[in-house]
């Protein structure tokens, strides 16, 4: 076997697990990616997709660990920096998931999920002005989905402090995905990479 075709092996077994991930096959997704990080240590994509991988099954400090040893090698997709802020929430390291939710919300290429994902990371840092700002741009990108401007409320109403909303929510983090589940949203068809994304203060 050629280097060209060890090569274009590589390329295919990252490809392959990238689809079962979007296709919401976390196990397979996971088998396939093992095996490819083992011959391919230096592929970022391929930590990136681990970390996404950990992060949905909640094991925040293995994820961390993924997502930072992905960062180093390729920058990061708006996923991608989410998840790691999630993490950073998990491990009490607020001040480094700040940055990451920000910058999600600044991205110029974004996803509605990334956003939404941002959105709620940002309220649990008590930051709902930024987080409205990035529930409003969820909304520019998907205007016709009537269900968005339901599950923006539910994450933070219209960048009102807490203390001044006049009902306050239970607990937008927690909330949020079921007002999703609810919707007429096909939430896994349009997150960019598959699935919903847990957050840490709802586990």
């Amino acid at each position: 076997m050629s280097e060209f075709e060890s090569v274009d092996i590589d390329r295919s077994a990252l490809h392959q697990a990238e689809a079962s991930f979007r296709g919401g096959r976390i196990r397979d997704a996971f088998v396939k990616i093992q095996p490819h990080l083992e011959d391919q240590p230096d592929c970022g994509r391929g930590w990136e997709l681990l970390g996404l991988i950990r992060h949905n099954w909640r094991q925040w400090e293995a994820a961390l660990a993924a997502l930072e040893e992905a960062s180093i090698r390729v920058p990061l997709s708006a996923a991608a920096e989410c998840a790691l802020g999630d993490c950073y929430l998990a491990v009490d390291r607020e001040a480094w998931a700040r940055p990451l939710y920000r910058n999600v919300v600044q991205r110029k290429s974004t996803t509605v999920c990334a956003l939404l994902s941002a959105a709620a990371g940002l309220d649990a840092l008590n930051e709902p002005q930024t987080a409205a700002v990035a529930c409003r741009r969820a909304v520019t990108l998907d205007p016709k989905r009537r269900s968005l401007i339901s599950i923006c409320r539910t994450i933070c109403d219209d960048a009102v402090p807490r203390h001044e909303r006049l009902k306050p929510q239970r607990s937008a983090r927690s909330a949020w995905s079921q007002t999703i589940s609810s919707s007429d949203w096909d939430w896994p068809a349009t997150c960019s990479h598959g699935t919903d994304l847990p957050r840490p203060w709802s586990s």
